[in-house]
C-alpha cells in the first residue's frame, strides 16, 4: 500500500487491498472483507477470493457465480525475468513466475477450478466435481512450489463428504504430508505457529486430521 501511495502505482494498491480483504474474511470480519472485494469486479483474483469467502460461509450459489466470472478475467501467464515486480495478482512476482517456468497452471486459475469443482460436487453433481478435483491433485499436476497444495487436498477431502472412507483418508493424509513438509522448513517457532494455526486452511486440515487420528 505504501508502494502504491508513494509511487502512484494503482495496481499495487489494488492487489494489496484484495489481500487485505481476504485476511479480513479469515479473521472473521467477513462483511468488511466482502465489501472490499466487491469493489474489484474486473479482477479474477478478487472474484476468486470473494467466492472463497462465500464457500467458507456456505453460500454456494453466490460462490459459483463469482468463479464463473473470475475464470474469464484471468490473463495468460507467460515466463518473464524476475527483476520486475508485477502487480497483476498477489502471486505474480514469485509463485506465478516459478510455476510458469515449470509450465504449470497459474495459482489463481487452479484455485478457481478447485473451488468450483467442490461447489459442483456438493451441489448434486458429485462425480463430476470429484473427477476435476482428482485431476487437480494428481501427482503430475502438483508442483512442490505451489503453497496451496494443502488447500487443494482439504477441499477435495471435504467434497467427499463427512465419511471415514479410504479415499477421503488418503486425500487428507496427502494434504497433511504437504503441510508437514512445508512446516519442517520453517525455523522460527513463531512462524511455524502462524503457518499451522493462523492460516485458516492449514488449521482446518490439521483439525480434520486429528479428528480422524491421522496425527
Amino acid at each position: 500500500m505504501a508502494f502504491a501511495e508513494v509511487y502512484e502505482f494503482p495496481d499495487a494498491g489494488s492487489v494489496s487491498n484484495v489481500w487485505l480483504a481476504r485476511s479480513y474474511v479469515y479473521d472473521g470480519k467477513q462483511r468488511e472483507g466482502i465489501r472490499i472485494l466487491k469493489n474489484y469486479p474486473r479482477s479474477g483474483e478478487a472474484l476468486c477470493y470473494l467466492a472463497e469467502a462465500f464457500v467458507l460461509h456456505h453460500d454456494h450459489e453466490k460462490a459459483i457465480r463469482c468463479l464463473d466470472v473470475a475464470i474469464k478475467r484471468l490473463h495468460l501467464q507467460i515466463p518473464y525475468p524476475g527483476e520486475k515486480v508485477f502487480w497483476r495478482d498477489g502471486y505474480a512476482s514469485i509463485e506465478a513466475r516459478c510455476l510458469a517456468i515449470e509450465r504449470r497452471e497459474p495459482v489463481i486459475s487452479k484455485l478457481i477450478r478447485v473451488l468450483r469443482a467442490y461447489l459442483v460436487a456438493v451441489s448434486g453433481e458429485k462425480e463430476k466435481g470429484i473427477t476435476i478435483l482428482q485431476e487437480c491433485t494428481h501427482s503430475k499436476n502438483i508442483s512442490a512450489l505451489d503453497a496451496n497444495n494443502v488447500l487443494y487436498h482439504y477441499i477435495y477431502s471435504m467434497a467427499q463428504g463427512q465419511s471415514d472412507s479410504v479415499d477421503r483418508m488418503t486425500i487428507l493424509n496427502k494434504g497433511l504430508k504437504f503441510l508437514q513438509e512445508r512446516t519442517s522448513q520453517i525455523v522460527s517457532p513463531d512462524e511455524k505457529y502462524s503457518f499451522t494455526q493462523k492460516n485458516r486452511w492449514n488449521r482446518l486440515l490439521l483439525s480434520e486430521a486429528r479428528q480422524n487420528r491421522l496425527i
